[in-house]
């Protein structure tokens, strides 16, 4: 259960790094055209909540996290950064989570519904990115998108 589990969080989180390693660094401004947040902070805002769920679980135990701020949205090495090391203590969080009582603070089913939580938030986000990309006309190549499905 451990392997399965931290191994759909990682394949998780290497569509997302994927996603953001394909898109070309001056894009990362590019915003929808109704407004709200931009294909940068898109990301950042995955890292983030990330971030505070952690700091929220147990601050002491997850050290090291980057919480970005809007002037990081532009950088994708600093993005790609906080979003390896958010993923790496979340997968420690579910490691530690299924070797002990599958409980995890905030979330009254636990483990699985916390993991599900996640990657719906990062899909979701992920989607709004692409969307984003193509409104602008700034497609990515349909080859990699579709090859994105294929890393699960």
């Amino acid at each position: 259960m451990v392997l399965v589990l931290r191994e759909a969080w990682d394949r998780s989180n290497q569509v997302t790094i994927k996603l953001l390693e394909e898109i070309p660094e001056h894009y990362l401004s590019v915003k929808p055209s109704y407004g709200g947040r931009s294909v940068g902070a898109q990301f950042s805002h995955i890292n983030n909540v990330r971030v505070q769920w952690l700091n929220a679980i147990d601050p002491v135990r997850y050290t090291g996290l980057i919480l970005l701020q809007k002037d990081d949205h532009t950088y994708k090495s600093k993005i790609a950064e906080a979003l390896r090391i958010s993923s790496d203590r979340t997968g420690d969080l579910i490691d530690q989570s299924i070797r002990t009582d599958m409980k995890v603070k905030g979330f009254k089913n636990g483990i699985n519904s916390f993991l599900f939580y996640l990657v719906s938030h990062d899909s979701h986000h992920r989607g709004q990115v692409i969307t984003t990309l193509k409104s602008a006309k700034l497609n990515l190549d349909n080859k990699f998108l579709f090859d994105l499905w294929n890393s699960y």
